[in-house]
């Protein structure tokens, strides 16, 4: 069917439209904090980010990235305790995101719990393997004397290439050497 087909008159749904677009309306200056929050982490203003993420979560606690920014944050300001709650609310506000996941899991492995960050980089790596979760992946079956594991994560990473790529290079070697 073609528009001129279409029968004439109709329903405009001006109504039904503006009912729909609300919440964006209203959401709109969450999402400028989340803009201004991400320019002011970039430019390492972390207290500022910080804020800025807080303004945005009040304003609309249900989106996944205020909370994964504010868990970010705080995990660049080395307060890992404090990022996890924030990375765990990111998680649950949407399971089937790969990031928030990653980010907890290298939340957890700065704090030294292993079992923890393992379990959230492989529920990440199961969203979409990322360079950064294989190699961290890596470095966790190193510690726990998994070789061979250590071994594939490593290779997967090092073809990503980067720095991590370039690390994963280094761990390869240190593992064919024997250490």
């Amino acid at each position: 069917m073609t528009a001129a087909q279409m029968p004439k008159g109709g329903m405009r749904g001006k109504a039904e439209y503006q009912n729909a677009t609300a919440q964006l309306y209203r959401d709109k200056q969450a999402y400028q904090n989340l803009k201004d929050s991400m320019q002011a982490y970039a430019s390492k203003n972390y207290q500022q980010a910080l804020r800025l993420s807080e303004n945005a979560i009040a304003q609309q606690p249900r989106e996944t990235l205020f909370w994964e920014m504010k868990g970010q944050t705080l995990s660049k300001q080395e307060r890992f305790r404090d990022s996890i709650p924030a990375f765990d609310r990111a998680v649950n506000a949407n399971p089937q995101f790969y990031r928030p996941l990653a980010l907890r899991g290298l939340a957890y492995k700065s704090l030294g719990q292993w079992q923890q960050a393992e379990s959230s980089l492989l529920a990440s790596q199961q969203l979409l393997p990322t360079q950064t979760a294989t190699y961290h992946l890596g470095e966790l079956a190193l510690r726990r004397n998994d070789r061979t594991a250590a071994r594939q994560y490593f290779t997967k990473a090092a073809q990503g290439g980067g720095e991590l790529g370039q690390a994963a290079q280094r761990q390869l070697q240190d593992l064919q050497n024997g250490y």
